[in-house]
């Protein structure tokens, strides 16, 4: 069987889906209305929870829902159902997918947070960079576009924008 994805590309899409499979926690909880008063403790990382508690803000990586992948087997199935595709027209058409899939639910994340934009946006995952304040650990927390908010340790760097030819 021919490879679709390059080995470093399996490299970054296995990273993904382990973050992936780590989070896949809080999706088997429902996800309750957005006009609950819920928190939903199983969508939140145990650190950030400590800082909820403690009532201090926190660094956090939220994890939007919509993935590339199932968490398991998702790899694999994308690599059959893709394997006779020319892989630069792929590889442009799995950005692309990506970009907007995380552009689409991340605009609806941080309009719920009241901010236009967060310190980083991880489009590749699908994920936001931000310190956030315990009422936006809840408002994240109730948000169906959230699948899991990570602890986010320290701030990443702020990096120039590349264009999808340098990929």
């Amino acid at each position: 069987m021919p490879h679709v994805i390059g080995q470093r590309g399996q490299m970054v899409l296995l990273a993904v889906l382990a973050l992936g499979v780590a989070g896949t926690a809080g999706a088997l909880v429902p996800t309750p209305a957005r006009g609950q008063d819920t928190l939903l403790a199983s969508k939140i990382d145990s650190p950030l929870l400590d800082a909820l508690r403690a009532g201090q803000p926190a660094r956090a990586i939220i994890l939007g829902r919509t993935q590339l992948f199932a968490p398991v087997g998702g790899l694999e199935a994308f690599q059959q159902a893709h394997a006779a595709d020319d892989r630069r027209v792929l590889r442009r058409q799995v950005v692309e997918t990506l970009k907007e899939n995380a552009a689409a639910e991340q605009a609806v994340i941080l309009a719920a947070l009241g901010r236009t934009e967060a310190d980083r946006s991880l489009w590749i995952l699908n994920a936001l960079s931000l310190e956030l304040s315990p009422e936006e650990i809840r408002t994240a927390s109730r948000l169906e576009e959230v699948l899991y908010l990570y602890a986010g340790g320290e701030r990443l760097p702020i990096m120039p924008p590349r264009s999808l030819t340098d990929i």
